[in-house]
């Protein structure tokens, strides 16, 4: 399981977004957490980590990083 750092901006609906990008790509998100602060940084738990990036990378958002979880 992957720990994806994705980067929102700051405006309505755009957290929705992401949860419909990555359920139209048919990726299960595991566990989310995220902070604000004049934009958002929003950490979610995924196996597929590389059809997650993909996915979300088309929909034009910023993945930032990612890291192994145990």
């Amino acid at each position: 399981m992957k720990d994806l750092t994705v980067i929102l901006e700051d405006r309505p609906g755009r957290l929705a977004d992401l949860g419909e990008e990555t359920g139209n790509a048919g990726i299960n998100i595991e566990g989310v957490c995220g902070t604000q602060g004049g934009g958002g940084a929003v950490h979610i738990l995924v196996d597929d980590d590389t059809a997650a990036r993909t996915a979300l990378s088309d929909a034009g958002f910023e993945v930032g990083g990612e890291r192994a979880t145990l």
